[in-house]
């Protein structure tokens, strides 16, 4: 039986929840810091003044070191299909949805900001620059008409398949991170 894109993401998402899941808290967080090393000393982070990154979530890397930059940062936030993004401060009001994600509270009037880089979460990715999310496809739709953000994968590098199924409107990243280095992909529009 011929399986559908759909069916082939579903069942790829959660062999990979599964391998995320049986990580321990120690090698999330010495991930973490190998992917901040990696981050820090790229030129993508030294030309970048306004960065996109997320609060983690069932064993995504953990980014939040690199808020003490000085940088302008801001974190997503979702409601319905829609997603925005907050500029950061160190006070900021955060909520937890009903999934368990930290988020800046969602106002429909919020302007969007010019983001030079956008640090995204993933359940997997391959070499061609695909990423597979949680199914929401709520970084699709924002970025499906913008090539000026730097899309960059973080991930541990267990989350790399070799070929992802994918759909006309996935964004492809222009780049993926994980505790094993940064690599740079041709990003076609």
């Amino acid at each position: 039986m011929h399986q559908t894109t759909n069916q082939l993401k579903i069942k790829l998402r959660k062999r990979m929840q599964l391998a995320r899941a049986a990580l321990s808290k120690q090698q999330i967080a010495t991930n973490s810091q190998a992917i901040i090393e990696h981050l820090l000393s790229s030129t993508l982070w030294a030309q970048a003044k306004n960065i996109a990154l997320y609060l983690p979530f069932n064993n995504e890397i953990d980014l939040q070191a690199l808020l003490l930059q000085d940088k302008n940062f801001y974190l997503p936030s979702i409601a319905n299909k829609s997603m925005q993004f907050h500029r950061y401060q160190i006070d900021i009001p955060l909520v937890t949805t009903s999934f368990g994600l930290r988020q800046p509270r969602f106002h429909p009037q919020l302007p969007k900001p010019n983001l030079d880089l956008c640090l995204m979460p993933l359940l997997a990715f391959d070499q061609q620059g695909n990423r597979l999310g949680m199914g929401g496809g709520f970084y699709d739709r924002y970025f499906e008409n913008n090539s000026d953000t730097i899309l960059v994968g973080v991930a541990h590098a267990i989350q790399h398949v070799n070929k992802l199924p994918t759909a006309s409107w996935d964004v492809k990243l222009n780049a993926i991170v994980t505790e094993q280095g940064l690599k740079k992909y041709v990003r076609k529009t």
